[in-house]
């Protein structure tokens, strides 16, 4: 895993993308074709009800993607929940089909009610710290979404929470399974960003930066006085000085940092209702607005001998509408766009 920066304007890039967010077909279908014009593959981390939990539920969704879009390499996830199993887990690594196991913090993302609570999670002998006692032998990797929505009794403000979690957290987790390898997804604050120049190891525990927290400021989800729920997102972008903190450790190009998009798509329906659900449409500029950020990563280890390539070119472009499903039946707001064309982001390396 390593940056490669990128000083010419027409460029091959073989693009590895370490978490995308899937939905059941025909939906899934319509994100697959999009994301495959632009990555050489992907490990998918599908948002269905129920999460996918077993060997059966991984291996069918992981033949769904090399249906649709064969010629990449698609990796899946299973969710930890108080269900899953190390049985599943075992056989659907050694198989090829995972590339990690994921835990969302209870009531803090889409389905997540789903999810184990911290205590449950630091007890070694709870069946969740069995499995986690497994994974560590077999050294397969725990993906934590580090967000803490409650604490001391009190919800805690969506601003607070990773920094909560890297601060009373993450440091007893690597204290209760000091041999666990571990993906911290999507950081997104500067206290994120020191713990993992204090632990980061490219073998051991690597962190996902996503290219809109990278890109943005909070200032994005305001227009004037009017809150913008498509820029609505969990983990949610932070202040300016949280963007930048991200931006300087990627400027030290650390071999434990990888690009994770967590393109995450809501229909129009369920982004303007009462409560909306958060999540990026970025299926349509993941590569570019790493490009833009950047320049080109790569995560090697999962990248096929001669990876598809896609070539793109530095060049001045705006997303002009919203987008449409191939059946035309959902539609969505992909990350860019604006109905005032000012305020549209400017991005600058389109595929070709």
């Amino acid at each position: 895993m390593y940056f490669n920066w990128i000083d010419h304007d027409t460029v091959d890039v073989a693009h590895y993308d370490t978490h995308l967010h899937w939905r059941r077909l025909p939906i899934k279908e319509h994100l697959l074709t999009t994301t495959a014009l632009r990555v050489s593959g992907a490990s998918e981390e599908p948002n269905t009800k129920p999460h996918l939990q077993t060997y059966d539920d991984v291996a069918r969704s992981v033949e769904e993607c090399y249906s649709v879009a064969p010629g990449r390499v698609w990796k899946s996830s299973i969710y930890l929940t108080p269900d899953t199993k190390s049985s599943d887990v075992i056989r659907a690594w050694e198989a090829g089909l995972i590339t990690h196991v994921k835990r969302y913090p209870p009531h803090g993302s889409t389905h997540s009610d789903e999810s184990v609570s911290d205590h449950v999670l630091l007890d070694q002998e709870s069946p969740t710290g069995r499995l986690l006692r497994d994974m560590s032998e077999r050294r397969i990797p725990y993906k934590s979404h580090g967000e803490v929505v409650e604490w001391n009794g009190e919800e805690l403000d969506p601003f607070d929470r990773e920094e909560v979690y890297f601060r009373e957290v993450q440091p007893r987790i690597d204290e209760t399974y000091p041999d666990l390898r571990q993906i911290h997804a999507h950081i997104s604050t500067a206290q994120a960003a020191d713990y993992m120049r204090q632990h980061g190891d490219p073998t051991k525990k690597i962190a996902e930066i996503t290219g809109h927290h990278g890109m943005k400021d909070r200032r994005i989800t305001f227009d004037g006085g009017a809150y913008i729920v498509d820029h609505h997102c969990l983990p949610p972008v932070k202040r300016l000085q949280h963007r930048d903190a991200l931006r300087d450790l990627l400027a030290e190009k650390p071999a434990y940092l990888v690009a994770g998009s967590d393109a995450a798509a809501h229909t129009v329906e369920s982004k303007y209702q009462c409560c909306a659900f958060g999540g990026f449409y970025t299926y349509h500029c993941s590569l570019e607005l790493y490009l833009q950020l950047l320049a080109q990563r790569f995560f090697g280890s999962l990248l096929p001998k001669n990876p598809h390539r896609i070539r793109v070119q530095r060049k001045m472009w705006q997303v002009t509408d919203r987008i449409k499903s191939a059946d035309g039946a959902h539609v969505f707001t992909p990350f860019g766009f604006h109905p005032n064309k000012e305020r549209r982001h400017q991005f600058t390396w389109p595929t070709v």
